[in-house]
């Protein structure tokens, strides 16, 4: 065996047709894999960069989707990576984001409403914990709303009783917004129709039961439900 054949394969030499210099094979970037075997393209790697870069600046559109893709397969093959860094990304730079996530929800708000209707479905023993930590950890934010809202019902009029309360969820086996039974876990809370803020008033009239979730999505929107168009899940009386 003669001694040249024990030197690696990055020795042998190559000449890029792009420079025409002559390199060691290991400086040519690596081509297609053609009957299992990985051939060597005829350009270096610094040629290769350079032709790569060109292309992006012909062909951006391209570029950009191609680069979206190959994102995409990095991150279902690391998973686990690629969701350690998001949430060290985000807990270094906690305001900005949550001023991006506003904007986001300000732009799009039945899209990031659907999506938190569904989380919910998917995880509501995750959604109601959140939900209390926010409360534990904002005692002071809910002391002045619930001292706003008092104040508004007040200027507005109106008032119910338990049996009033009690003789409406008669009316009703479910949620009317999302259908979902009444549970130990899902109760029915109270809902003003149209809303407090909006100069709703705080008659029975104006009241629906709603699932908590349901009621906090709804915020201080007015949406018809069963109650004010009839039907869906809606109790009928049977004589």
């Amino acid at each position: 065996m003669k001694i040249k054949d024990l030197k690696p394969a990055s020795y042998k030499k190559m000449i890029c047709v792009d420079c025409l210099e002559e390199k060691a094979s290991a400086d040519f970037a690596l081509g297609s894999m053609y009957k299992g075997k990985r051939y060597l393209k005829k350009y270096c790697k610094a040629c290769d960069y350079k032709r790569s870069r060109q292309w992006k600046k012909n062909n951006p559109e391209k570029a950009s989707l191609s680069a979206r893709k190959g994102c995409a397969v990095w991150r279902n093959r690391n998973k686990d990576e690629y969701n350690l860094k998001c949430r060290e990304q985000r807990a270094n730079n906690i305001i900005v984001f949550h001023e991006k996530e506003r904007e986001k929800r300000r732009k799009n708000p039945e899209r990031y409403r659907a999506a938190d209707l569904r989380y919910n479905n998917l995880y509501p023993e995750r959604r109601k914990e959140t939900y209390r930590k926010y409360v534990a950890n904002n005692p002071e934010y809910y002391r002045i709303a619930a001292k706003v809202r008092r104040d508004r019902k007040r200027s507005n009029g109106g008032d119910y009783t338990h049996q009033e309360w009690h003789s409406l969820l008669k009316l009703y086996d479910s949620c009317p917004a999302c259908g979902k039974k009444w549970t130990e876990e899902d109760r029915p809370t109270v809902d003003h129709i149209i809303p407090i803020s909006l100069g709703g008033s705080n008659y029975i009239d104006n009241i629906q039961p709603l699932c908590l979730f349901c009621n906090l999505s709804k915020g201080n929107r007015f949406i018809g439900l069963p109650k004010s168009i009839g039907g869906g899940n809606v109790k009928t009386q049977t004589a």
